[in-house]
């Protein structure tokens, strides 16, 4: 069976296109989404990206809980959480 190579948008680049999954939950989401990581192979070959409701006064805690529950990375980012990246769980950090 012969592969076939995905078609380029034009003036784009697609590089070996994946899943992406993308999860939205309260300020009482983190539980869950420790759950969620503690259960997945560092290597699903989706990206996950975690959006939590926060006070703007509140600083997240979320690089640290989470670097102690998965081996996968973490992308945790101030200002965008693109591009996605495949085996990473990206998350809103402010």
């Amino acid at each position: 069976m012969q592969s076939q190579t995905p078609q380029l948008p034009e003036g784009g680049i697609v590089v070996n296109p994946f899943p992406v999954v993308a999860i939205g939950a309260s300020a009482g989401g983190l539980e869950a989404i420790t759950q969620l990581l503690q259960n997945l192979s560092p290597n699903t070959g989706m990206a996950y990206i975690y959006v939590q409701h926060l006070s703007p006064d509140h600083k997240s805690l979320l690089t640290p809980l989470l670097s102690k529950i998965t081996e996968m990375k973490l992308n945790l980012p101030t200002k965008s959480l693109l591009p996605a990246i495949r085996n990473c769980c990206h998350g809103t950090n402010k």
